[in-house]
């Protein structure tokens, strides 16, 4: 009965399932990408995988004007990529219970992702840097939680969150050396974000603090957007601070973007990404990343449908 009552929650504010018309909607990408590594020992290692996604949205909207249904996202090797949970959202804002984001990673602004992710994104398959900047895995999608994001009320939104356990990905540093995974357990998050225009630049501001049975954490974020460019940045905490700050441009069919960070263990990563669609069903991806301890070129190819 306890893992039918979300469920019959979502049908019964929906009026019911006499009433449902379903409405679906389905897409999905696949990718080749490679990473020639050049370790420090100046010797170079090819990398490389093939990786795809099927996403899966069924949704309805009840007589009172409620939203509600299931969205799913499966088979990418990436957690960021991966979920599947239940959502109910309207006026009062939205519901998600499942496998989703959580409060921070909802709300709180950062540097978009351009290319294979730059900094805060995937070339951890290769360089692990996000691991360093991020011990308590924010922006992990692959953990059961539920979680509230309210409507934007003056500029002002506010989210919160909770997951039992954070699956693995949590890493803490020691010594200046990364711990083994662990877990982490009872997992609240609580994060908010103003918004406001001044001329022709939107300024977004926001913060996140998280807290588990084995440590806690806060990040603040901002970012400001005029035109095709974006420019965002912020500080992740832990057992010290992390800053990192993107500069993003958007064009037409190109979109180029490089940032900077300092991960929790004081190592420096710099990046620059490219994303150019080639066609409406295909992108071509790279990122340059450059580390203390290695440098990487990350290039793919993504096909859409």
């Amino acid at each position: 009965m306890a893992r039918t009552l979300p469920l019959v929650l979502f049908l019964s504010m929906s009026g019911g399932v006499a009433r449902a018309d379903i409405r679906t909607a389905f897409s999905g990408w696949v990718q080749a990408e490679g990473a020639p590594l050049k370790h420090d020992g100046g010797r170079a290692q090819p990398n490389g995988m093939f990786d795809g996604s099927l996403q899966l949205k069924a949704f309805d909207v009840s007589a009172t004007g409620i939203e509600y249904g299931f969205y799913g996202a499966q088979g990418s090797a990436r957690p960021r990529e991966t979920a599947a949970y239940l959502y109910a959202q309207a006026g009062w804002g939205r519901i998600q219970l499942g496998d989703a984001p959580g409060a921070v990673a909802q709300v709180l602004p950062r540097a978009a992702r351009v290319g294979l992710g730059q900094v805060d994104g995937d070339q951890g398959f290769y360089g692990y840097a996000p691991a360093r900047l991020a011990p308590l895995r924010l922006d992990d999608d692959a953990s059961t939680r539920i979680s509230y994001v309210s409507p934007a009320f003056v500029g002002v939104q506010l989210a919160a969150s909770f997951a039992p356990r954070l699956g693995t990905y949590a890493i803490t540093p020691r010594g200046g050396r990364l711990a083994r995974p662990q877990g982490l357990r009872d997992l609240g998050e609580i994060a908010v974000n103003g918004t406001r225009t001044l001329g022709s630049v939107e300024l977004k501001l926001g913060a996140g603090y998280a807290h588990a049975v084995e440590h806690d954490g806060w990040a603040v974020g901002a970012e400001a957007t005029w035109g095709a460019w974006s420019l965002a940045g912020g500080l992740t905490d832990d057992t010290k601070v992390a800053p990192n700050v993107g500069l993003t441009w958007s064009g037409s069919a190109v979109k180029l973007g490089t940032s900077w960070a300092r991960d929790l263990n004081g190592r420096r990563v710099v990046a620059i990404g490219a994303d150019w669609a080639v066609r409406p069903w295909l992108n071509l991806l790279a990122d340059a990343v450059d580390q203390r301890e290695r440098s990487l070129l990350l290039l793919a190819a993504r096909g859409s449908f």
